[in-house]
């Protein structure tokens, strides 16, 4: 018996123990091996809060216009098993709510087509039945009045779903700098540089799951209220990135170019005013990249102003010293061949002279002599770091390329003899026209290069709470000496060089062309040369205001030369900026005024007495009232008006001399009488003298 007994106690606390191993073993699976699983699979049952993305900042031109703002759209479903939504209240509603749909919210349905399928999606007791995926505000408005919905999430089904879409009032206009923002991919512009900014902070909101991954809110509000994005200001001028845009598209579409960017900065501030870029989209022109910021190329002749510079910083050579240019003949450098993009009239020029004509020849040659021997390069290089083109700008966008400046004589970067006349016309090096224009920037502002940047003022609700303003990132990029020298350079371009030809009479301006090749024809292949055409100055010469740089890529046609191509944009819109930008034009009455004589006065106009008190009141000009009447007439005396009674009286043609047309026909109609015109102004004289008793007669008005 006992024997017996301990084997079953012994067989039921088996039992136990491989029940307990059962129970760890299966502890240990779903809290361990699939614990992750379980967890996700926890996560997306029942409710839980869910982000609710919050109001994104506007971007605004510094004028006020909205650049790009965000829109908000509703999604309408409808909750067909709510809880509160009883046969009763659907029966009794579906049909006006039908036809309410079919009118007012999607129009290719019919009344009969939305009842049957909302009495379907009714049946299959849906929780998420779509009405519309994108109504307006007002429409969303409407639709809360509608039979059934009109009670409500719970008691109506009603689901509102907000999001925000975000639209360009300007359409193309500065679409590449203002952006894209884009919740599924990388943004780019400023709406990602300023992400952090504009993007504001979530909100929370309990949502409930329905089934199949579908979460319909629990609460009509939100739990937790997202917090809106605040504006960014930018330095952007509608005005002038119209006009640099518009110039830019005529140019890319008359010479059928690759693509291209126009850049307006302002010199003082290195304020952004405008930033247009184009590129070929199938037949036309779109802003498909930023060209201006994120595109490094061989600059051409542009570059040669920092080698000018470099060799003047050095007092290697002065502007009237002499170099043999033999008419621009070829030349050979270490075995290279190098000549001047055309034949000209000098034998031997200046060094004004050959940075005015644009000699490669030159250049190069005095490049060479100034810096080859003797390990110069080093020197050469070490200049070209003083002027900052070897660093980025840090324009406060992403993407900006990397200038590409060679260190002296480093063989991995393929140094060689050739090295400094190839640099000195803009060649084995990469710029982008942001990093161009600057330096230029710093030339026009004295030696002093500022950053350029595109966001003055962060703003919440028209309030601002942070500003931004100028940067200097060099105080002095050159001496005094070498600064003026190099802008006496760019006038001499502007005067009598390869930009003479545009020149106006309306300003002066200062600059350089640049003429790159950036595609070599071979003789085993038959393709043609491509070029790269771009121009950069500033205007006014002697007062800079702003500065600019035009660059064209691949322009085609017999057209290709940056005197060509890129220089009349850059005078398009300087022209447009001088024309309507007040700064440039005088202000004529700041002077003392001078003081009136009597017949100077506006003396002997006469009217209706009210609107010609409004008159002088609009134009800040004290007269005496001393009229009483409906209708007066202005009386001049020494340096003072004054307003006397001209009187109207029914039994008597009255004086309408020196009023206007219109009150002196109201007044001669309401005495009965026929009014014939003829001249244009006041009336000087009339055919009926006053006093006469009024007949029905036809009068005749004298204007002048």
């Amino acid at each position: 018996m006992k024997n017996e007994v301990l084997k079953r106690l012994y067989l039921v606390f088996a039992g136990f123990i491989l029940l307990a191993l059962v129970i760890i073993w299966k502890v240990f699976n779903i809290g361990i091996l699939q614990g992750e699983k379980w967890r996700k699979e926890g996560d997306n049952r029942y409710v839980k809060f869910k982000d609710i993305e919050a109001e994104r900042g506007n971007i605004i031109a510094s004028d006020g216009s909205l650049l790009a703002t965000s829109l908000p759209y509703f999604e309408i479903r409808m909750d067909l098993n709510a809880e509160g939504l009883v046969d009763s209240v659907f029966k009794k509603g579906i049909d006006s709510l039908s036809l309410n749909l079919s009118k007012h919210i999607d129009r290719s349905k019919s009344a009969a087509q939305w009842k049957k399928e909302l009495s379907s999606a009714r049946k299959k007791r849906q929780r998420y039945f779509l009405i519309h995926k994108d109504v307006n505000y007002e429409e969303l408005m409407l639709l809360k009045t509608f039979p059934i919905l009109r009670r409500g999430q719970h008691k109506g089904g009603l689901i509102v779903m907000k999001h925000s879409r975000r639209e360009r009032p300007f359409k193309m206009m500065a679409n590449r700098t203002i952006g894209l923002y884009r919740s599924d991919a990388p943004s780019i512009g400023l709406e990602q540089a300023y992400d952090h900014v504009l993007k504001g902070e979530t909100g929370k909101q309990l949502m409930e799951n329905v089934g199949h991954g579908v979460w319909i809110p629990v609460n009509d509000l939100t739990d937790i209220k997202p917090k809106s994005g605040k504006d960014i200001v930018t330095t952007l001028d509608i005005n002038i990135q119209d006009l640099a845009q518009q110039a830019l598209y005529d140019a890319m579409t008359k010479h059928q170019a690759a693509f291209g960017t126009v850049i307006v900065m302002e010199v003082k501030t290195g304020a952004i005013k405008a930033l247009a870029n184009l590129g070929k989209v199938g037949d036309d022109y779109w802003e498909d990249f930023n060209y201006g910021v994120a595109t490094a190329t061989e600059p051409g002749s542009t570059f040669k102003l920092p080698v000018l510079m470099a060799m003047l910083e050095d007092k290697k050579y002065t502007l009237e010293d002499s170099v043999d240019l033999n008419h621009g003949a070829e030349r050979i450098f270490y075995g290279l061949r190098m000549k001047d993009a055309k034949p000209h009239r000098f034998k031997n020029a200046t060094v004004q002279e050959t940075f005015e004509i644009s000699s490669n020849v030159g250049i190069a040659l005095l490049a060479d002599r100034a810096y080859s021997p003797n390990n110069g390069g080093t020197q050469f290089i070490d200049r070209l770091k003083q002027f900052r083109v070897n660093e980025p700008t840090g324009i406060d966008l992403e993407g900006e390329a990397k200038p590409y400046i060679k260190n002296a004589y480093d063989k991995k970067q393929r140094w060689g003899k050739s090295t400094i006349p190839w640099m000195a016309h803009g060649y084995e090096c990469l710029m982008t026209p942001l990093q161009i224009l600057t330096f230029y920037n710093a030339v026009a502002n004295n030696g002093t290069m500022v950053k350029p940047y595109l966001v003055q003022e962060i703003q919440t609700i028209g309030e601002p709470v942070m500003k931004f303003g100028p940067t200097i990132l060099r105080n002095k990029i050159a001496s005094d000496s070498t600064i003026a020298q190099a802008r006496r350079a760019l006038e001499g371009v502007a005067l009598r060089g390869t930009a003479r030809h545009h020149q106006t009479e309306m300003y002066t301006f200062a600059g350089k062309t640049g003429t790159a090749v950036i595609d070599y024809a071979t003789p085993n292949r038959v393709a043609r040369k491509k070029y790269q055409a771009s121009f950069v100055g500033y205007f006014p010469a002697d007062n800079p205001v702003y500065s600019c740089i035009v660059v064209i890529n691949d322009p085609s046609g017999a057209e290709f030369y940056g005197s060509l191509v890129s220089t009349p944009i850059f005078r398009a819109v300087a022209d447009r900026i001088y024309q309507t930008d007040p700064a440039f034009h005088k202000i004529l009455n700041t002077g003392i005024q001078p003081v009136f004589a009597i017949n100077d006065l506006p003396a002997h106009g006469a009217g209706y007495k009210d609107e010609l008190i409004k008159v002088f009141d609009v134009f800040g000009l004290r007269i005496r009232k001393e009229s009483n009447g409906q209708w007066a007439m202005i009386q001049a005396a020494e340096e003072s008006l004054s307003l006397q009674d001209r009187p109207v009286e029914k039994e008597h043609i009255p004086d309408v001399r020196g009023m206007g047309l219109r009150d002196a026909v109201y007044v001669l109609e309401n005495q009965g009488l026929k009014v014939h015109v003829r001249g244009l102004g006041k009336v000087q004289s009339q055919s009926l003298p006053p006093g006469t008793k009024p007949t029905g007669q036809t009068i005749d008005l004298m204007l002048n």
